[in-house]
């Protein structure tokens, strides 16, 4: 009496058959491929104003000094007894 259960067992039915299995073969590559950066000119087209070229040529570090010495000088013209103070 199975009860309504369906039963299944290997035993019942034995084969000596090969079973041909299909395996999918993997090739590796040794290669390493890196990404490659491709640089490229580019053109502005509006032309540089008077300030940025004058800094291109001189620097930002000669302009900073320029103002300390202006704003020095300006103050030392102002008030030379407070300049003295310190």
């Amino acid at each position: 009496m199975t009860n309504g259960f369906l039963h299944h067992s290997l035993e019942t039915k034995p084969v000596k058959l090969p079973v041909e299995v299909k395996t999918e073969t993997v090739y590796k590559d040794s290669l390493v491929y890196r990404d490659r950066i491709i640089t490229r000119s580019v053109e502005i087209e509006s032309k540089l104003t008077w300030w940025q070229k004058a800094r291109m040529h001189a620097g930002t570090a000669t302009f900073i000094l320029l103002a300390i010495a202006i704003l020095y000088l300006l103050l030392k013209s102002i008030n030379p007894l407070n300049l003295k103070r310190l």
